[in-house]
Parts: structure tokens; sequence; C-alpha cells
């Protein structure tokens, strides 16, 4: 039975293949992050629209 050798990447190779990867997790933190803003701000103004419908109709009564 022959002794294998377990092959090692070189550590810089390595290291930017990681650098890459938190950038790119960056990247992805960051889009999402602004995507709940706008989704949070539709809301906002959709819960104000329909406050504001809904006393119109409270008044109408």
């Amino acid at each position: 039975m022959r002794n294998r050798r377990l092959i090692l990447p070189f550590p810089v190779p390595l290291q930017n293949k990681l650098l890459e990867d938190l950038n790119n997790l960056r990247e992805t933190m960051n889009f999402f992050e602004h995507i709940q803003v706008d989704i949070w701000k539709q809301t906002k103004m959709k819960n104000i629209y329909h406050d504001d419908l809904w006393n119109f109709f409270l008044w109408m009564q």
C-alpha cells in the first residue's frame, strides 16, 4: 500500500480566495440590506396610506 501525501494549496491563493469570498459576502449583505430598507419604507408608506384611508371612511360615517 502506497503512502499518499496530502496536497495542500499554497497559502497565498487560498488567502486571496478567502478575501474574495468575504468581499462577495459583504456585497451580498449590503444588497439585501438595501432591499430590506426599501421594503420597510414601502410598508411604512402603505400603512400610512391605509390609516389615512381608514380615517377618511370613519369620518364619512
